[in-house]
């Protein structure tokens, strides 16, 4: 394969720019270090009038950290446009979402070698993202919109953790702060470094130019310099957001396909949820967090939607990672006035293929249906052996 100098110098133009997000992206742990969101108005003593005018107000400051915040995710994005979005990265537009499948290699045959594009490979299992501190500049409860999104090196598009419009905000409590995660649409990759992005606003309930900017941040996970760290921080002038996961070390994808009610009959009629955990190979190994994959607190909304479904339960995420050797245990939770009853399903680890497996919850069966797939470890060795990479 021949290469032109404008090849190399596009090459060139690419690796630059991936060096000065690096630079970024130390500049900006500094940065953080050294601020933190103020919890109460700084107390000043003035003398004169003069000074007074001198002295910038809580609200202009946090104006000013915000806008820097924007700048800086401003000038992550250009960088990000310079590399991948390039004409040598071909990875698209910044927006662009991932479509590879989850269940890109389940139709493969079990002891036939798979495509060299299939892999086992270390990724990071989400649990949850929660804002877990306010400035004194907002208040509970917060109608809260905007995207979360993971970017790994399969093909540096946005992997989405959570995505909601304006008009579908979700709304966040004191007590329930946690964001109802959508994604990942498909395992993320961890063997190399990767980025997470949150844009999220706060619905101000009329125009939406009145809208503020709750959290406009960057975080990279870099299993050289976080460690084994259970999560990563973001910072906001207004706020304090926790990101809870994993780097799980030899993993497949699991697809939670459904989960059905057997006759079509109203589960959660005072309420229930749906979650999951993945076990290892090691059985003394410490037991790992539970991933949500349905809460319902509203009994009239659970009621609604169980009624038009057929008795499929409407799983808000339904990817996950499990690890080689081990396996995956579905639980059915039902509230009840005395307490709440159970039912699960534990699917060993397979390398592809559908699992199927029943349990009795509250006198009803429920049905469970999960796909696995080997990972993909990079987009571009998908399309040289011919595989389409829509979701």
């Amino acid at each position: 394969m021949m290469f032109t100098v404008e090849d190399e110098e596009e090459y060139e133009r690419v690796m630059e720019a991936e060096r000065e997000m690096e630079r970024q992206r130390e500049n900006c742990r500094r940065r953080r270090r050294k601020k933190r969101p103020p919890k109460k108005p700084p107390i000043v003593e003035v003398e004169h009038a003069a000074d007074e005018q001198e002295t910038k107000s809580q609200t202009e400051q946090l104006k000013e950290w915000m806008d820097d915040e924007l700048e800086f995710f401003a000038g992550h994005r250009c960088i990000w446009e310079r590399s991948s979005g390039s004409k040598a990265g071909r990875c698209g537009g910044f927006e662009d979402k991932t479509t590879l499948s989850p269940m890109q290699f389940t139709h493969c045959i079990p002891g036939i070698i798979p495509p060299r594009a299939a892999v086992t490979g270390s990724t990071l299992q989400i649990y949850s993202f929660k804002i877990v501190e306010l400035s004194d500049d907002l208040k509970w409860p917060l109608r809260v919109y905007g995207v979360v999104a993971a970017r790994d090196t399969v093909d540096r598009n946005r992997n989405l953790l959570f995505a909601r419009s304006r008009i579908r905000c979700q709304v966040l409590t004191e007590n329930d702060s946690s964001l109802c995660l959508t994604g990942p649409s498909r395992a993320i990759l961890a063997v190399d470094p990767v980025d997470f992005e949150v844009e999220l606003k706060i619905h101000d309930g009329g125009d939406e130019r009145k809208d503020r900017e709750l959290i406009w941040a960057i975080n990279h996970y870099d299993i050289a310099y976080n460690g084994e760290q259970p999560s990563l921080t973001f910072h906001s002038p207004l706020c304090r957001a926790e990101l809870r996961l994993e780097r799980l070390p030899t993993t497949v994808q699991a697809t939670i396909l459904s989960v059905h009610v057997v006759g079509g009959g109203s589960l959660f009629k005072s309420g229930g949820q749906v979650f999951c955990s993945s076990s290892s190979a090691d059985s003394s190994a410490a037991r790992r967090e539970k991933i949500v994959l349905l809460d319902y607190v509203e009994t009239n909304s659970a009621a609604k939607n169980e009624r038009h479904l057929d008795g499929y339960l409407p799983l808000s995420r339904n990817v996950v990672s499990v690890e080689f050797g081990g396996g995956l245990e579905v639980v059915v939770k039902v509230y009840g006035g005395s307490g709440c009853t159970c039912g699960h399903v534990y699917f060993p680890f397979q390398y592809c293929n559908i699992s199927q497996g029943t349990c009795s919850v509250s006198g009803s069966e429920v049905e469970m249906v999960v796909a696995w797939s080997r990972l993909v470890g990079d987009k571009m060795d998908m399309l040289i052996e011919g595989y389409t990479t829509q979701a």
